[in-house]
C-alpha cells in the first residue's frame, strides 16, 4: 500500500510518499537513493527519507501542474532535453520520462520527479530516455505552429539516433540567433571535462597558481561585459607570497570589466584577473579548433561573454560574443573534448551557439 500527500513541514510545503508493502517500499528506497545524490534545479529536491515501520520519502513541493506536451513550446522541450542530458552526463537514466513525472512549477520551471525506476546509465537506458523524449515531441508536433514543426521533427530524429549527442536535438529546438556585443537582444532561456576554474559560485579567494601576473588599470565593477577589454603587460616574477604593488597601474586586472576582487585564472604561464566577484569562468575549446579560450557568466545579470583569444602583453581584447540568458545560474560541464558551451538556468539549460570568428 502506498499514498501521496501534500503537507507542511518546517514551514514549507512538501510532498510525502508513504509505503508499507515490500514492493512499494523498495521503489521508494531506489528513488531516495538517486534523489539523495542529485542536486539539480530541475530535479525534485529530497528533504527527508525514513525507512522504519513505514517507508516515507519527502520532497520539496514543486507544484501541482503536470507538463502538457500539447501546450509546450520549443523552448520547453529544449529545457526538458537539457535536463535529461545533464542526468545522463552525471551517470543516471530516469527510465520513466512521461508527462506525469514532469512538474511545471508556478514560475514555469520544469521539475523532473518519479525516480523510482531510475538506474545508473547504460546504453539501453540512455536510449530509452531519448525515445521517450522523441515520442513526447512527436505527440506535440501537430500542435505547434507550422514554422516550428520542422524543428520538432528534426529534434525527434536526432533523439532517436544514438550516435548524435543530445545537444543536437537542443540545437534544433533552441534555434537561437547568434548576437555580437554591439547588438544583444535578450534571448529565451535553454558534464564536459573542462578545466573548470571554480567549484562554487564565489571566486573571491580562488587563485590558480603562483606563476606570473598580468597587470593593467582597474575597471569599475559596473563595466558591462559588452564593452569590456582585456589588457596585460609582460609577465612579472611575483609569487603568491609577495604583496602586489600598490600603484593602481600594477593591480592585477584584465578581462571582462575586471575588478580587484574578480576571479583569477592561469593559462600558459600567465595569470589573468577576470570580471568581478561572483562571476563564473570556464576555459574550453568552444570552436573545436584545438585552442582553449575563456567564457564568463555573470549570474547577477545573466550575461555570458565568450572570448576568442587571450590578450597579448600591452594589448587589449573584447569579447567576441555576449548574450543574455534569463535565469542563468551556472555553466553546465561537458565530458566532450570541445564545443557545446551551455549554461544552466532556472528552467533547464541553454546552449550558447558560437559566432564564427
Amino acid at each position: 500500500m502506498t499514498g501521496v500527500s501534500i503537507q507542511h513541514e518546517n514551514d514549507q510545503l512538501v510532498v510525502a510518499k508513504q509505503a508499507s508493502d515490500a514492493r512499494h517500499r523498495e521503489r521508494l528506497r531506489r528513488e531516495a537513493s538517486f534523489l539523495g545524490q542529485l542536486d539539480h534545479p530541475n530535479v525534485v529536491e529530497l528533504t527527508r527519507f525514513d525507512d522504519e515501520d513505514e517507508t516515507v520519502l519527502v520532497t520539496r513541493f514543486a507544484g501541482t501542474e503536470n507538463f502538457d506536451s500539447q501546450m509546450a513550446s520549443l523552448a520547453d522541450f529544449a529545457s526538458l532535453v537539457g535536463v535529461v542530458d545533464d542526468l545522463h552526463r552525471i551517470g543516471v537514466t530516469h527510465n520513466r520520462i512521461e508527462q506525469e513525472h514532469i512538474i511545471v512549477s508556478p514560475t514555469d520551471r520544469l521539475v523532473l520527479c518519479g525516480f523510482a525506476e531510475a538506474s545508473w546509465v547504460t546504453t539501453e537506458g540512455r536510449q530509452h530516455d531519448r525515445n521517450a523524449l522523441a515520442a513526447m515531441i512527436d505527440e506535440a508536433t501537430d500542435s505547434v505552429p507550422a514554422a516550428d514543426q520542422r524543428a520538432m521533427a528534426e529534434a525527434a530524429s536526432a533523439l532517436r539516433e544514438p550516435a548524435l549527442p543530445l545537444s543536437a536535438a537542443i540545437r534544433h529546438l533552441n534555434q537561437p540567433t547568434p548576437v555580437t556585443p554591439k547588438s544583444r537582444p535578450r534571448i529565451a532561456p535553454s558534464l564536459r571535462h573542462l578545466r573548470y576554474v571554480a567549484a562554487s559560485i564565489s571566486f573571491g579567494a580562488m587563485v590558480m597558481t603562483s606563476t606570473t601576473v598580468v597587470t593593467g588599470p582597474a575597471t569599475p565593477k559596473s563595466s558591462p561585459l559588452s564593452t569590456a577589454t582585456a589588457k596585460v603587460t609582460e609577465p612579472s616574477t611575483l609569487d603568491d607570497s609577495e604583496p602586489l604593488p600598490g600603484d593602481e597601474a600594477d593591480q592585477p586586472t584584465a578581462i571582462a570589466g575586471a575588478a580587484a576582487d574578480g576571479p583569477v585564472v592561469e593559462h600558459n604561464g600567465r595569470r589573468y584577473q577576470i570580471g568581478q566577484a561572483g562571476d563564473l569562468v570556464v576555459i574550453g575549446d568552444w570552436q573545436c579548433t584545438g585552442s582553449e579560450t575563456i567564457a564568463l557568466l555573470r549570474p547577477a545579470t545573466g550575461e555570458v561573454a565568450v572570448f576568442d583569444a587571450w590578450p597579448d602583453p600591452q594589448q587589449a581584447t573584447t569579447p567576441q560574443q555576449v548574450v543574455t540568458v534569463d535565469g542563468a545560474i551556472d555553466f553546465v560541464l561537458n565530458d566532450d573534448s570541445c564545443g557545446d558551451l551551455r549554461v544552466r538556468t532556472t528552467h533547464g539549460s541553454r546552449l550558447i551557439e558560437q559566432v564564427t570568428p
